[in-house]
């Protein structure tokens, strides 16, 4: 994972080769999924972290 410190504040990116494309499940912890986002093959996709973990399982 990469930092990217910027006007706005900090950003962080990541690539991953083997990740398949379909809805994948961002996590908070091993336990809280903090969203889901859509992955599509060879695009960029763009998930905004929520400030604080959601209650109930992910």
């Amino acid at each position: 994972m990469w930092e990217r410190h910027i006007r706005d504040g900090v950003f962080h990116s990541a690539v991953d080769p083997v990740l398949e494309a379909g809805l994948c499940t961002v996590w908070w912890d091993d336990r809280t999924s903090a969203g889901g986002i859509f992955v599509t093959g060879g695009g960029i996709a763009e998930f905004v972290r929520p400030t604080s973990a959601t209650a109930g399982p992910g």
